[in-house]
Protein backbone atom coordinates (compact mmCIF):
# COMPACT_ATOMS: atom_id res chain seq x y z
CA UNK A 1 0.00 0.00 0.00
CA UNK A 2 1.32 3.45 -1.06
CA UNK A 3 0.99 6.42 1.58
CA UNK A 4 0.53 9.37 0.19
CA UNK A 5 1.29 11.54 3.50
CA UNK A 6 3.48 9.06 5.84
CA UNK A 7 4.31 11.64 8.56
CA UNK A 8 0.66 12.25 8.85
CA UNK A 9 -0.21 8.86 9.28
CA UNK A 10 2.84 7.95 11.54
CA UNK A 11 1.83 10.57 13.97
CA UNK A 12 -1.81 9.32 14.29
CA UNK A 13 -2.31 6.48 17.16
CA UNK A 14 -4.12 4.06 15.04
CA UNK A 15 -4.86 1.35 17.43
CA UNK A 16 -6.56 3.01 20.30
CA UNK A 17 -9.06 0.63 21.32
CA UNK A 18 -12.72 1.73 22.00
CA UNK A 19 -15.70 0.86 24.26
CA UNK A 20 -18.74 -0.57 22.45
CA UNK A 21 -20.80 3.01 23.69
CA UNK A 22 -17.54 5.10 22.32
CA UNK A 23 -17.95 3.62 19.42
CA UNK A 24 -21.43 3.92 19.19
CA UNK A 25 -20.78 8.05 20.10
CA UNK A 26 -18.30 8.24 17.06
CA UNK A 27 -20.45 6.88 14.78
CA UNK A 28 -23.28 9.35 16.07
CA UNK A 29 -20.61 11.83 15.36
CA UNK A 30 -19.84 11.15 12.03
CA UNK A 31 -23.31 11.50 10.92
CA UNK A 32 -22.62 15.03 12.49
CA UNK A 33 -25.28 15.07 15.73
CA UNK A 34 -25.01 17.71 18.40
CA UNK A 35 -23.73 15.94 21.76
CA UNK A 36 -27.44 16.60 22.57
CA UNK A 37 -29.28 14.71 20.03
CA UNK A 38 -26.45 12.27 20.61
CA UNK A 39 -27.59 12.16 24.17
CA UNK A 40 -31.37 11.35 23.30
CA UNK A 41 -30.48 9.10 20.86
CA UNK A 42 -28.61 6.75 22.95
CA UNK A 43 -30.94 8.09 26.32
CA UNK A 44 -27.70 9.00 28.63
CA UNK A 45 -27.05 12.43 29.72
CA UNK A 46 -25.17 14.97 27.41
CA UNK A 47 -22.04 14.74 30.27
CA UNK A 48 -21.98 10.79 29.48
CA UNK A 49 -21.68 11.41 25.68
CA UNK A 50 -19.27 14.32 26.37
CA UNK A 51 -17.18 12.02 28.42
CA UNK A 52 -17.13 9.70 25.94
CA UNK A 53 -16.01 12.51 23.15
CA UNK A 54 -13.06 13.75 25.39
CA UNK A 55 -11.38 10.05 26.45
CA UNK A 56 -11.59 9.13 22.52
CA UNK A 57 -9.80 12.31 21.64
CA UNK A 58 -7.10 11.35 24.67
CA UNK A 59 -6.98 8.06 23.07
CA UNK A 60 -6.72 9.39 19.48
CA UNK A 61 -4.12 12.16 20.06
CA UNK A 62 -6.86 14.10 17.73
CA UNK A 63 -8.28 17.84 19.21
CA UNK A 64 -11.86 18.14 17.27
CA UNK A 65 -14.73 15.89 16.32
CA UNK A 66 -13.83 16.40 12.75
CA UNK A 67 -9.99 14.95 13.27
CA UNK A 68 -12.13 12.23 15.07
CA UNK A 69 -14.16 10.75 12.33
CA UNK A 70 -11.11 11.23 9.83
CA UNK A 71 -9.46 9.07 12.44
CA UNK A 72 -12.04 6.71 13.08
CA UNK A 73 -12.14 6.25 8.71
CA UNK A 74 -8.82 5.90 8.63
CA UNK A 75 -8.37 3.18 11.64
CA UNK A 76 -11.66 1.34 9.82
CA UNK A 77 -13.90 1.91 12.89
CA UNK A 78 -16.50 3.76 10.63
CA UNK A 79 -17.48 2.78 6.40
CA UNK A 80 -18.72 5.60 4.84
CA UNK A 81 -21.93 4.86 3.12
CA UNK A 82 -22.48 1.39 4.34
CA UNK A 83 -26.05 0.68 5.16
CA UNK A 84 -26.23 -0.54 8.99
CA UNK A 85 -24.12 2.64 9.82
CA UNK A 86 -25.67 3.67 12.75
CA UNK A 87 -26.64 -0.30 13.62
CA UNK A 88 -24.37 -1.46 16.48
CA UNK A 89 -22.66 -4.38 15.16
CA UNK A 90 -23.79 -7.87 16.64
CA UNK A 91 -20.99 -10.65 18.40
CA UNK A 92 -20.68 -13.54 16.32
CA UNK A 93 -23.37 -16.58 16.84
CA UNK A 94 -22.34 -18.95 18.87
CA UNK A 95 -22.63 -22.43 17.77
CA UNK A 96 -25.89 -23.84 18.14
CA UNK A 97 -27.38 -25.61 20.94
CA UNK A 98 -27.61 -29.46 20.86
CA UNK A 99 -30.53 -30.02 23.49
CA UNK A 100 -33.99 -29.61 22.64
CA UNK A 101 -34.76 -26.94 25.43
CA UNK A 102 -31.47 -24.88 24.40
CA UNK A 103 -32.30 -24.73 20.77
CA UNK A 104 -36.00 -23.76 21.44
CA UNK A 105 -34.83 -21.24 23.58
CA UNK A 106 -32.24 -20.12 20.90
CA UNK A 107 -34.93 -19.98 18.19
CA UNK A 108 -37.28 -17.84 20.44
CA UNK A 109 -34.26 -15.32 20.99
CA UNK A 110 -33.20 -14.95 17.41
CA UNK A 111 -36.82 -14.42 16.30
CA UNK A 112 -36.81 -11.83 19.36
CA UNK A 113 -33.61 -9.94 18.13
CA UNK A 114 -34.43 -9.79 14.69
CA UNK A 115 -38.13 -8.20 15.61
CA UNK A 116 -36.15 -5.65 17.29
CA UNK A 117 -33.85 -4.58 14.94
CA UNK A 118 -36.50 -4.66 12.19
CA UNK A 119 -38.82 -2.42 14.83
CA UNK A 120 -35.60 -0.24 15.30
CA UNK A 121 -34.92 0.24 11.78
CA UNK A 122 -38.49 0.87 11.04
CA UNK A 123 -38.15 3.78 14.08
CA UNK A 124 -35.25 4.72 12.46
CA UNK A 125 -37.01 6.28 9.27
CA UNK A 126 -39.35 7.67 10.83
Amino acid sequence: MIYLYPDRIAQLALRAEFTGAQLEVARLVACNMTNTAIARHLCRSEDTVKTHLRRMLRKTGTTSRCQLVVWMYEAGHLVPAHPEFLAQPHPPEPPAPTSPAARNLHHTLSAARSDLDSALTHLGTL
